[in-house]
């Protein structure tokens, strides 16, 4: 019976403890828990300030990066600044040189103004002068192309881009009617050309080359000469015709017998 009641008392001894332990180990899990909960916020809470922190370190160097860049333009513009005050002063000193020689340019500004009224009002009579000659030659002209043009059948025409365009008739005797032409302009060099020409005169570039040699030369009455050489010309090539076709009419006529 002592034996029993002893094990009882150990069972029960060993329930108890069991269950102390137990509680024991719950209240620790319980703290262990709680302690790590609290680890874990505060954990949370310093990379919460360290972010705080890294971001106000960012801000810090990128505000001192743009006090350092506006720094530097500063500088620059301290610098232009300077360099534009300097050239002030040294225009300022030529402004002060060019006052003492002020009046005397002055004088001379008035004697030349004088002068160049004077030579204006020369210029001004002679061109009144020219005027009317250049009326007078004008009316000269016009009765002169008037004469041509009832006599010699002389037709003038202004064409587009500068070109002028001569047109004559009663050259050709069998066909007074028939229109020789030509053409001439001033090209990009302001060398007379002859963009046409009907019919061809075989040596037509020969002509044209000793009218610009003549314009080099500044001869008078140039535009007259050309256009009466060329007049002359068609009437050769009329005359030349007009031979060929007497020659082909007074060929004798050969009879062949089969």
């Amino acid at each position: 019976a002592k034996r029993r009641r002893f094990a009882k008392m150990t069972t029960d001894t060993s329930f108890a403890l069991h269950a102390e332990v137990e509680k024991f180990q719950q209240e620790v899990d319980h703290m262990s828990a709680q302690l790590v909960s609290e680890m874990e916020q505060l954990v949370g809470s310093c990379r919460s300030m360290i972010e705080q922190h890294n971001d106000k370190r960012k801000k810090l160097e990128n505000r001192e990066a743009k006090l350092k860049f506006d720094l530097v333009d500063k500088n620059k513009a301290l610098g232009s600044l300077y360099s534009a005050l300097k050239s002030l002063e040294t225009k300022k000193a030529e402004l002060e040189g060019s006052m003492n020689v002020l009046p005397k340019q002055l004088e001379d500004i008035r004697k030349l103004t004088a002068e160049h009224k004077a030579t204006i009002e020369t210029l001004e009579a002679e061109l009144r002068a020219n005027l009317k000659s250049d009326n007078a030659e004008v009316d000269n002209c016009s009765k002169s192309c008037e004469l041509y043009k009832n006599s010699l059948g002389l037709e003038i025409s202004k064409l587009p881009e500068g070109a002028v365009q001569f047109d004559f008739q009663y050259i050709d005797q069998k066909n007074p009617e028939k229109v020789f032409s030509f053409q001439i302009k001033l090209d990009s060099n302001r060398r007379y050309m002859v963009p046409m020409c009907t019919p061809n005169i075989g040596h037509l570039d020969q002509l044209v080359t000793e009218l610009n040699e003549r314009d080099a030369r500044r001869e008078q009455g140039l535009f007259g000469w050309f256009v009466q050489r060329m007049r002359k010309e068609f009437c050769g090539l009329a005359e030349q015709s007009a031979a060929e076709e007497k020659e082909k009419s007074d060929e004798p006529t050969v009879s062949y017998i089969a």
